[in-house]
């Protein structure tokens, strides 16, 4: 389940907030139990930032200079070799 919010460099972590809540109402409403992506149209630089959605179980992606994705996975799905 994936989870867009609009955002500018003063609005990430508001746009977090925001999507983790939806997230979590649709998780409960829709019984999932699968993978939840957090994208935001503004690059994540903040580590606090990229910690609250990680650490709360949470994907997080923004797009990258060359036009793709740039996706943080929380710990507990990461690939065992780290990628």
């Amino acid at each position: 389940m994936v989870g867009v919010k609009p955002t500018e460099v003063s609005s990430i972590r508001f746009a977090i907030r925001a999507a983790i809540g939806q997230l979590f109402d649709y998780r409960q409403q829709q019984r999932w139990e699968g993978k939840q992506l957090i994208v935001v149209e503004t690059e994540v630089t903040r580590a606090d930032d990229k910690a609250l959605a990680t650490e709360n179980g949470f994907g997080l992606a923004w797009p990258s200079e060359k036009g793709d994705l740039k996706i943080l996975l929380p710990s507990a799905l990461k690939p065992a070799d780290g990628c």
